[in-house]
């Protein structure tokens, strides 16, 4: 590793703020992969590709990285089912942009020559996806690039009229988009839905059936044992944490 990768480093850490339940050596770990400095170094190359992705689940609520919390006996445990993965790839799939993922773009422009350290932040462009692409798209255009553009005096040789049809076009576009996003975000559920399987072991634990007979006597719960059973209501309950502490934050940042 040289001091490029650390570069990304520093900003893998800005975006995705490992800690408290993750691995403590999980993005040297990452970041020492081959496979992982050989597509940075790629990257970082003359030609394709011009793109990094990196993507991870978000980090679980604050209550759960509180010093109480890994401080307790079930600790190991609970960090062995929350600790994070990070990936990255040069090309998205439309699977890897998953609910509740956060993703780091990283994108240049001059694919001439290689880039040294002393040229990646004037050469390199970064964004973050912290929710759906549509509401991140539409933001971006409506908070940022069209008030920019309006507020842009030069135009070249484009006359006045063509620079207004274009700015009216482009508004028209954006109140769509943003129209869209809602509607989208609108019909998917805010919280993530426990599996048909586990809510039929879990009825059934409850209704004197097999199930409830394995847990007294120790045995599986429909085929698990009811530790595996509660580790994975345990895991829809912190993603309901985090869901409900991201849309709290959210509707802060809008007051």
């Amino acid at each position: 590793m040289d001091e490029r990768h650390w570069w990304f480093a520093a900003k893998l850490q800005e975006t995705f703020h490992f800690g408290g339940y993750d691995n403590p050596t999980l993005l040297e770990d990452f970041l020492s992969e081959s496979e992982v400095g050989d597509i940075i170094n790629k990257f970082l190359s003359p030609g394709d590709p011009c793109k990094l992705f990196f993507y991870c689940s978000a980090a679980p609520p604050r209550a759960l990285n509180s010093p109480e919390m890994l401080s307790s006996p079930d600790c190991e445990d609970s960090m062995a089912s929350l600790s994070r993965t990070l990936h990255v790839t040069s090309r998205l799939t439309k699977d890897v942009i998953a609910h509740g993922c956060v993703c780091l773009y990283v994108l240049r422009k001059n694919m001439d020559s290689e880039i040294e350290f002393s040229m990646m932040e004037k050469e390199l462009y970064c964004g973050e996806i912290r929710q759906s692409l549509l509401s991140s798209l539409a933001m971006l255009l409506t908070e940022a690039y069209l008030p920019i553009l309006q507020s842009q005096v030069d135009w070249g040789q484009c006359s006045e009229e063509s620079v207004a049809s274009f700015l009216q076009s482009l508004s028209k576009f954006s109140n769509v988009l943003s129209g869209v996003a809602t509607e989208v975000q609108m019909k998917r559920p805010v919280l993530r839905l426990p599996s048909k399987a586990l809510l039929d072991e879990l009825t059934h634990s409850h209704g004197g059936g097999p199930a409830a007979t394995g847990i007294s006597s120790g045995g599986g719960l429909g085929g698990r044992g009811p530790e595996a059973v509660l580790k994975e209501v345990d895991n829809i309950a912190a993603d309901w944490c985090s869901s409900i502490e991201g849309l709290m934050m959210e509707i802060m940042d809008e007051r």
